[in-house]
């Protein structure tokens, strides 16, 4: 990222207008970006940590096109610097005659700040713009805004006049322009293009050289028979060590990797190779995968694309492939039109006739049995039915040019025999096709039956009505689950789409790379300490994408919130001491806080947040708790399962009445479960057990040690909870006003005015962490006796329940006897409950003995655990975990202050 005075030298160089340095100085002092908001039910919002933008997160529109820009821009060395969404125009869209039917915002997707001059670019799908392209050019007056040159650059006419306006140049780019291949190998060598990646030794470097001396040495070989680790060859890779062409070459694929001695050694090499590939056979393309085969080639945008692969039926598509490393996928329909328009008149008309050819996947199963009966039948020499028959069957196989066009002239064409002409009326079918759209598509549902006897009462005695099956079938034809039930019933009852262009592996290329978080409602009532009803826990997980295994779990009795979220990522660590690299969320608040966006920006983490209604897109994770629920949770004592009928439960069989289990033993149950059980089953689609497989990855793909996370008080700090303003203002001797207390600390008399950051204390409600800006204080109450020993959530629900209390007080307007009462209690000002002190105190007493509770050592008296009621049995003891080396001890009465019990701070935890 530029300094000031360069970016002021990069202006001053350049011959811009003042509009233009007004803009590109605004864009810079927004920042990287500003954050996007959802389109629609379906889009996907992802923030990528851009190290060319000081550690800055990027927001992108999709995951798809603008988040694979992005990435692309990260490593284009003719870009300085880049700003996402950064200028908004009023676009108008015209007709033939010149008026204009539509006027909308659109929003620039960058600002390029490149080694020649600034400039705005946009970014769109290479098949929407063919397609658009097309539908114009079925126009007598050119209106549309997309269009191509005679170098088939992409240009948007509008916007380009409206950027020329402020001075700036207008750059359209579509999804060829990205170099797919290039952008995954970099996700495999993201860890060792780190600051953190230690130099190899010279000796290494060495060896590795004098094994390259003689040829190219497959991956394999390097792993298996010189020992060397994974680590040692990517890092030779990313240290010039060792050539591999990252725009040619697949990382992924490891069974065909070769790494070279330099680059014109590689060049040399793949000159051989592809010299003798093409000595040997072609292999026949697959029948019925569409029209051009695999391996057709066109020059288009300045590369030469082949055909790889193509499908058929209503989403057929071809999919492209460049040498470089780029890839394209296009519509059927797109596709042949382009390569049509690209092609000589000898194979424009060679494609004509093709798409014409008939082929056996077109033949119904009945016509390829025919086909095989006389074909077998003429090649034998025996009668293929009748005598005419036989003699026309001969004739077609003897005038053929292949076996396979005479196969597909003997099946015949029987289901194109008979009158095509309608057997209804007009007017019936306009009745049921109105009647089906306008009352079956709608938010009533009715039936189709009950359609039909609207259809019937409508058609009365002058209109022939169809029959009820022949009804049914222009239902199916007509009818819209989405206007029925909405976009989630629309969702549940289509096809998942086959995709040939994925852009990029979805669920990680090795071990710790993406990590998918999510919450659901444990179906079990739990069972407190003196036999209460505590209702269903929620259990947070988080599941690693490419090794199907469970990373991190946080149990709670508490609905998800944004410590949920943090502390998955505190077990996260705990367990594993690292962090994954993408973090696939859904849209929940909790996920969009300001604790857990600062918490991935510091780590780098790139968070993808996952497309609202299409549970799909979180395949991994909603799959494991299905699995959790039916091999574990089913066979629990207390489950509510059998509820998800409830009609179907008589009183006395109420799962809540038979509940045993309790929180702890719970916890020990998912952590045996997730952690010991599943991962020693063999995995149905591995047919080896998670663990086995995740060993074998990490040994092809690299341990990446030196990514490890310590887990300490930084990190205990930095996965503490914001609260509802992340900074406070210091009040001269009385400290930080937050949640109706004031918060204190001796060094806080030297900051009074000043707006600084805070975390609380999530498991501590007299203790709030204080960023001075050089370290961080342990801030406690003015009066810490109300809250002895209770938990932030503990005085959160106290408060809402004596707000509510007191508002419907003042609505009734008079004194109850229980509200004098409430009143005359002076020494607690808040009443608080029972039933949630004690989860409280189980829950914090087992994450307690795991040391996931408080980021820094408070006193012990701020908190000791609540007294125990009379007459029931010992509360559970909970205190967070000190130094005794670092606090002082004291014995103090129930009103001392803060000030009184201080001691010095613990400037070893504070915020590296």
């Amino acid at each position: 990222m530029l300094r000031d005075c360069e970016f002021e030298t990069y202006l001053a160089e350049r011959s811009l207008t003042t509009e233009a340095c007004l803009r590109i100085r605004q864009a810079r002092e927004r920042g990287a970006g500003v954050q996007v908001k959802r389109s629609g039910p379906g889009s996907s919002i992802v923030r990528i940590h851009s190290r060319k933008m000081g550690g800055c997160a990027v927001p992108a529109k999709n995951r798809t096109l603008h988040g694979s820009a992005i990435k692309w821009h990260e490593f284009d060395r003719t870009i300085l610097e880049y700003y996402a969404n950064v200028d908004t125009f009023t676009v108008d869209t015209l007709d033939e005659t010149g008026r204009v039917v539509n006027r909308n915002q659109h929003t620039i997707d960058f600002l390029i700040l490149a080694d020649d001059d600034p400039y705005l670019e946009d970014w769109r799908e290479e098949s929407q713009l063919l397609t658009l392209e097309r539908k114009d050019s079925e126009r007598y007056v050119k209106v549309g805004r997309y269009y191509r040159d005679d170098n088939a650059c992409w240009h948007d006419r509008e916007v380009e006049s409206l950027c020329a306006s402020v001075g700036l140049r207008h750059v359209l780019r579509t999804s060829r322009d990205i170099p797919r291949l290039f952008l995954e190998n970099m996700r495999y060598l993201d860890a060792f293009i780190d600051a953190r990646t230690p130099l190899l030794a010279s000796d290494t470097q060495q060896t590795l050289r004098n094994i390259l001396s003689d040829g190219p040495v497959s991956y394999r070989c390097l792993l298996e028979e010189h020992k060397l680790s994974a680590d040692v060859i990517m890092s030779a890779i990313t240290q010039d060590v060792v050539y591999i062409d990252l725009f040619a070459t697949r990382l992924s694929d490891l069974d065909s990797l070769y790494l070279f001695r330099d680059a014109e050694t590689e060049k040399a090499y793949r000159l051989l190779w592809d010299a003798s590939a093409q000595r040997g056979s072609v292999p026949l393309p697959l029948p019925g995968l569409g029209v051009l085969k695999p391996g057709s080639r066109l020059q288009y945008g300045g590369r030469e694309w082949e055909v790889i692969l193509s499908t058929t039926g209503s989403r057929a598509e071809y999919l492209f492939f460049s040498a470089d490393g780029h890839q394209m996928s296009l519509p059927a329909e797109e596709a042949e039109a382009l390569y049509a328009e690209l092609a000589s008149p000898e194979e424009r008309t060679a494609l004509i006739e093709k798409k014409k050819r008939r082929q056996i996947s077109d033949m119904s199963r009945t016509q390829v049995a025919k086909a095989t009966m006389k074909l077998k039948a003429v090649l034998t020499g025996t009668p293929a039915g009748s005598a005419s028959t036989t003699r026309r069957a001969i004739r077609i196989v003897k005038n053929a040019s292949t076996l396979l066009d005479a196969f597909v002239t003997l099946g015949g064409r029987d289901a194109d025999k008979g009158s095509r002409a309608p057997r209804l009326p007009a007017d019936t079918e306009q009745i049921a096709k109105d009647k089906i759209e306008k009352y079956y598509n709608g938010p009533d549902a009715p039936s189709a039956s009950n359609a039909f006897r609207s259809y019937i009462e409508q058609c009365g005695e002058r209109v022939l009505a169809m029959s009820f099956p022949t009804f049914l079938l222009r239902v199916d034809k007509y009818g819209k689950e989405r206007a029925r039930g909405g976009a989630r019933a629309e969702y549940r009852a289509a096809d998942i789409p086959l995709y040939l262009d994925i852009r990029e592996p979805v669920h990680g290329l090795f071990p710790h790379e993406v990590l998918y978080i999510d919450h659901t409602q444990v179906n079990l009532f739990l069972d407190g300490p003196h036999h209460e009803d505590w209702g269903k826990s929620w259990l947070t997980c988080g599941r690693d994408g490419h090794v199907p295994r469970v990373r991190a779990f946080y149990l709670d009795m508490r609905a998800p919130s944004q410590a949920a979220a943090l502390m998955i990522l505190r077990d996260y660590v705990r367990r594993w001491k690292r962090l994954p690299r993408i973090i696939v969320v859904d849209g929940g608040k909790e996920f969009e806080c300001g604790a857990f966006g600062y918490f991935c920006d510091t780590f780098a983490i790139d968070v993808r947040y996952r497309a609202t209604e299409k549970p799909r897109g979180g395949a991994p994770i909603e799959s494991l708790f299905g699995v959790t629920e039916e091999e574990l949770i089913d066979g629990l004592e207390g489950n509510s399962i059998q509820l998800k009928h409830p009609r179907l439960i008589s009183p006395t069989q109420l799962p809540n009445e038979r509940r045993r289990w309790r929180f702890e033993s719970l916890y020990q149950a998912f952590e045996s479960y997730l952690f010991e059980a599943r991962p020693n089953v063999v995995h149905a689609r591995l047919g080896i057990t998670p663990l086995e497989y995740e060993r074998i990855r990490l040994q092809e793909t690299g341990e990446r040690e030196h990514m490890a996370v310590a887990f300490d008080g930084n990190l205990l700090l930095l996965t503490s909870t914001y609260p509802p303003q992340h900074s406070h203002k210091v009040y001269p001797h009385r400290g930080i006003w937050e949640a109706g207390d004031y918060y204190w600390h001796p060094d806080m008399s030297a900051l009074g005015g000043r707006l600084l950051e805070v975390r609380v204390e999530e498991w501590c409600a007299n203790v709030m962490y204080v960023n001075t800006g050089k370290k961080w204080l342990t801030a406690i109450k003015r009066v810490v006796a109300p809250y002895l020993g209770r938990q932030r959530c503990e005085v959160a629900q106290a408060r809402r329940a004596a707000a509510h209390f007191n508002q419907l007080a003042a609505q009734r307007g008079r004194r109850t006897l229980e509200h004098a009462r409430r009143m005359t209690v002076s020494s607690d000002r808040l009443i608080f409950d029972e039933k949630i002190a004690q989860q409280r105190q189980v829950i914090g007493a087992l994450y307690s003995a795991l040391n996931m509770t408080v980021a820094r050592p408070v006193p012990q008296e701020v908190a000791v655990s609540p007294a125990t009621p009379s007459g029931s049995q010992p509360a559970i003891v909970y205190a967070p975990p000190t130094d005794v080396s670092e606090v002082v001890s004291f014995s103090i009465p129930a009103d001392t202050r803060s000030e009184d019990i201080w001691s010095e701070p613990n400037e070893r935890t504070g915020f590296l």
